[in-house]
Order: C-alpha cells, then sequence, then structure tokens
C-alpha cells in the first residue's frame, strides 16, 4: 500500500519502465511515487491551480505532462521534477494530455 496523499487523488498513470507512479490531485499537486519501495520520490509537483484530471509518462519515462482544470498543461522532468513548459490557451479544462510523434508533440482535449 502506498502512504497517503494530502488531497483526494483525481487520476494515476505507471512509467513505461514500471519504477514510478504518478498521482494527480484535487488541490492541483502531482506525486511522483517509487513503485519499487512504494514511497513517495521527493516533492509533489506544484504549478496548477486547480484540479489535475491526467497525468501521463513519455515513452521513453524521461517527461511527464498534466492536464488541469486549470486549463493548462504543464510538461516536468521526471529527473529534475521541475517543470520544462505550461501550455495554456485552452478555454475550458483540459481533461487529456498525451505525448506521441516521438516525445516531440503533445495532444491535448
Amino acid at each position: 500500500m502506498l502512504k497517503k496523499q494530502a488531497s483526494e487523488i483525481r487520476c494515476v498513470w505507471f512509467s513505461p519502465n514500471g519504477k514510478y507512479l504518478a498521482s494527480g490531485a484535487n488541490d492541483g499537486k502531482i506525486t511522483l511515487w517509487n513503485f519499487t519501495n512504494r514511497s513517495i520520490e521527493g516533492q509533489p509537483l506544484i504549478g496548477h491551480t486547480s484540479c489535475v484530471w491526467r497525468v501521463r509518462f513519455s515513452k521513453d519515462g524521461n517527461k511527464l505532462v498534466s492536464s488541469s482544470y486549470d486549463k493548462t498543461l504543464m510538461i516536468w522532468s521526471v529527473e529534475t521534477r521541475k517543470c520544462l513548459g505550461k501550455l495554456t490557451g485552452h478555454t475550458g479544462y483540459v481533461r487529456n494530455g498525451f505525448f506521441f510523434a516521438n516525445d516531440k508533440m503533445i495532444a491535448s482535449s
């Protein structure tokens, strides 16, 4: 069993290598879990101002994209836990974000 996250978890996704589990919560935070030892890996990823609806790893497992009710997508480095970019322009909630084309592009809805 994984340790409890502070806010209600809205979504989870495994990294391609099975080492990490990412969870997005109602408080806008993303937690990376080390699935091997079932512990939280570093500090939460903070940047969204509303519920994180989806998280998805890139195919190589080095990046994470998160979509949120704050109408943005954020791209994160798994290694450094830092935001690599924030994508804006949606006029409504962003429910999905996916890497494709060898992790060079992101589709969202």
